[in-house]
């Protein structure tokens, strides 16, 4: 049992990373902002897919629960975020729910066959860790990403609810970038953003 969830984690959470790390690595004169978030979000995408297979594959449907209150929250973050961030926005709220995707969707298949806490040591170090790829700000990226993906898993298993997850995710993270704590704030035009207020 611990073996084939461990396969399963390779094959649909591992591998896919090393295959970022992979492909960045060899095409490094094209590793700016945007050729590394397609990157990225191709292989979260894939990851998505061969977990929901694997739960497919083990009769275990994955709990797509939509309550009132979660997509109503998810469409007041989908249209705030963008008043945070700009034109970036919108596809942050997107990357949000990609991100949140991923973890839930190989922790949900590995907490059929081993604890929460070896699920959380699988999973939230890579997700932490790939954060990297943009090294500035480490020192709060790591400890950030680590807390906040433990306490993503812990609400998912609470809740089963991708939008909540989403939803948080996407303010939390617009909050942290605006205050210039995540990013550089001229990442998002954030300057732009604060001019336009100002001059009103």
């Amino acid at each position: 049992m611990i073996l084939s969830a461990l396969g399963g984690w390779f094959i649909a959470y591992f591998l896919p990373v090393l295959l970022v790390f992979g492909i960045i690595g060899f095409f490094p004169r094209r590793s700016g902002t945007v050729f590394r978030m397609l990157v990225v979000h191709g292989a979260l995408c894939l990851s998505i897919f061969l977990s929901q297979y694997l739960l497919h594959f083990a009769s275990r449907p994955f709990p797509w629960n939509f309550y009132f209150s979660s997509v109503l929250f998810f469409a007041v973050v989908t249209a705030a975020t963008p008043l945070l961030l700009g034109r970036f926005g919108f596809l942050y709220v997107l990357s949000a729910l990609i991100q949140q995707l991923t973890l839930v969707s190989i922790a949900y298949y590995l907490s059929g066959l081993l604890d929460f806490w070896i699920v959380v040591l699988l999973v939230v170090p890579i997700y932490s860790t790939c954060h990297l790829l943009e090294p500035k700000y480490w020192h709060i990226k790591i400890p950030a990403t680590l807390a906040w993906g433990a306490l993503s898993l812990m609400l998912f298993t609470l809740r089963g609810d991708i939008l909540l997850n989403a939803s948080l995710h996407a303010i939390l993270g617009s909050i942290f970038i605006y205050g210039g704590i995540m990013y550089s704030r001229s990442d998002f035009a954030i300057k732009r953003i604060r001019s336009k207020t100002l001059s009103l």
